[in-house]
């Protein structure tokens, strides 16, 4: 199974984690955007990171109030 988020979407990944809370199987985190080696970080995405633990649920689809999840079979 393949999980696919679009950050570009995915506009407020930190206040929102709708996705986060809901998988029952903990496949997403909550990753920060560093660009350069020895940065902080001053945003954060939304990364599979347990992407096997995944069941197929679709709850992260259905939670996601921006649409950008997208599982394949």
């Amino acid at each position: 199974m393949k999980i696919k988020i679009d950050n570009n979407k995915c506009k407020n990944p930190d206040k929102c984690m709708k996705c986060v809370q809901v998988c029952p199987a903990k496949v997403f985190v909550l990753k920060p955007i560093i660009e350069k080696k020895n940065a902080y970080a001053k945003e954060v995405e939304i990364k599979v990171v347990f992407k096997d633990m995944c069941n197929g649920c679709m709850e992260c689809v259905e939670v996601c109030p921006e649409q950008c999840i997208r599982l394949k079979f």
